[in-house]
């Protein structure tokens, strides 16, 4: 699991929906990011339940993207400092899609 410091809260979410975010998207995942004044990343992943009926194969997938986050954050993969909410469209079996996302914006 992420340490606090580097998951989005609730009202943070809100706050960044309601601005403007840059948006990135390929068939699997779509990354909504914009920069933040911190030293450090923040992320949050949502699965809609519309797309994944089981709870527990939501948490399973979020439990997997947050590992593969820390990871990254491990080996100072993220250069710049964004805010990035990770939206999952359906179920993947590979996440090299994401990375090459996150190479994208980073």
């Amino acid at each position: 699991m992420l340490k606090k410091q580097f998951r989005l809260d609730g009202k943070t979410i809100k706050n960044l929906f309601a601005g403007k975010l840059k948006k990135i998207s390929n068939g699997n995942f779509t990354i909504l990011y914009t920069p933040n004044n911190l030293k450090h990343c923040r992320f949050t992943v949502i699965c809609k339940k519309e797309n994944f009926k089981k709870a527990t194969l939501r948490n399973k997938i979020k439990r997997q993207i947050y590992s593969l986050l820390f990871r990254l954050i491990k080996n100072n993969f993220f250069k710049q400092n964004y805010d990035c909410i990770i939206i999952i469209n359906q179920t993947i079996n590979d996440y090299q899609s994401l990375i090459n996302l996150l190479e994208k914006i980073f």
